[in-house]
Order: structure tokens, then sequence, then C-alpha cells
């Protein structure tokens, strides 16, 4: 996890507590104008430390885990024709 989704991890509560009328995207939308706009310098200190912290013991659990992204090619509006149009890619 990155600084961001740590800070969003924490305060996603406080943010559908004061908006309880808005959808999850919605919420998430407020969080990054944030942490984009209104989170200060030593915050954002705080939470990449901690993320650094999260990458190094999630490396130490798991020493043999390879990242892999899946690209998959997509034909026509929002329609996924097969899985041989997938694409591997490694972090």
């Amino acid at each position: 996890m990155n600084a961001f989704m740590l800070w969003a991890r924490d305060n996603r509560p406080k943010f559908i507590e004061r908006h309880p009328e808005l959808h999850n995207a919605d919420i998430s939308r407020l969080l990054g104008s944030a942490w984009s706009n209104r989170v200060d310098e030593s915050t954002r200190t705080y939470y990449n430390e901690m993320a650094k912290r999260v990458a190094e013991e999630h490396r130490r659990q798991f020493p043999d885990y390879k990242c892999v992204v899946v690209f998959v090619v997509l034909h026509r509006w929002y329609t996924v024709t097969s899985i041989s149009h997938t694409h591997l890619h490694t972090c």
C-alpha cells in the first residue's frame, strides 16, 4: 500500500460519517482531493514512512512474491472478448 492508501484507510470512516449520502466512488474522490490539497507535509511524511514499513514487512512475509499486472484488451465498449487477448507484465 502506498501512503495515500494508508491515509485513506484511516480517514474513510470520517468522510463516510460526514457524507453518508455519498456513494463509495464519491467518497474516494473526496479523499483524493483532501490528500492532494489539505494534508500537511508532516502527515504525508508519517504515512510515507508507514508505507515503507508495510512494504518491508510484506517482503519479509512473502520473500518469493512476484507482482504480475494483467492488461486486458477490450473490444467494443466495456466487453472483454477472450482471455487470449490478455497480456502479462511483471512489476
